[in-house]
């Protein structure tokens, strides 16, 4: 997607964000739009407060000028919260000993194969497991009708109508988050997590680069990316999401 379809897509995000009465998934909405800007520009908060700045003036000139104030105040908000979380992060990672994971045994094994700074607690537990599918139907009917799962929800994107998710639970474990139309390359697991700013510096600290944030009607997950001799993927969620 070039940066002008780019800056379309948050337009129109921003637009039905301005539209919810419900104020959490009003702020998780905004707060997905301001995690795709930081993708694009890292850490440079003047460039995302300029584009946030431009996309309420064009709410405004639209002639919603109510909208475009709060959408000025709100997106300010979020931003103090997400420095506030990763100051915090940071320091609670100063405060934390070095220490090597153990030797993994899961499926992600991969993931810790290489020596990394200490994450506390910081992750709590894996919530879902992303699995791409190219036909969603036929991928639910797999994990419903033939596994028995049970349909938890569902999300489609209101702009790209082929971007969907679902949801599914078996009767243990993490669940299953069947993913169509998503740039996601392989299956990614998920973790909750109570200090996200901490632990998106974690995964940053050792390698890791935010890539695509996929809204759920549990909040967004925001995935990470690491290139190190094998494409690795990792999932976040607010655990009060």
């Amino acid at each position: 997607m070039d940066n002008q379809d780019n800056q379309a897509d948050l337009l129109a995000k921003a637009r039905t964000a301005m539209e919810i009465q419900d104020a959490p998934a009003k702020d998780a909405l905004l707060t997905e739009i301001i995690q795709a800007l930081e993708v694009v520009h890292g850490d440079n908060q003047k460039e995302i407060a300029a584009r946030l700045q431009e996309l309420a003036r064009k709410i405004e000139t639209s002639g919603e000028v109510d909208k475009a104030m709060d959408f000025k105040q709100t997106t300010t908000a979020i931003m103090m919260r997400l420095s506030m979380e990763r100051r915090r992060g940071k320091q609670a990672l100063l405060e934390q000993p070095a220490r090597r994971m153990a030797a993994p045994t899961s499926t992600f094994s991969a993931l810790a194969a290489m020596p990394i700074k200490s994450s506390g607690s910081l992750f709590q537990a894996m919530v879902y497991l992303l699995i791409p599918t190219s036909n969603i139907v036929r991928s639910r009917q797999l994990y419903v009708d033939i596994l028995n799962g049970r349909e938890s929800w569902t999300h489609t994107d209101g702009h790209y109508p082929s971007h969907k998710l679902v949801a599914i639970a078996l009767d243990s474990g993490p669940r299953m988050v069947l993913v169509q139309g998503y740039e996601l390359s392989k299956q990614t697991p998920v973790f909750a997590t109570a200090e996200f700013g901490a632990a998106a510096i974690h995964l940053e600290d050792n390698g890791f680069k935010r890539t695509t944030s996929l809204h759920t009607p549990k909040g967004p997950i925001q995935l990470f990316v690491r290139e190190s001799g094998e494409h690795e993927q990792i999932g976040l969620i607010r655990s009060n999401a």
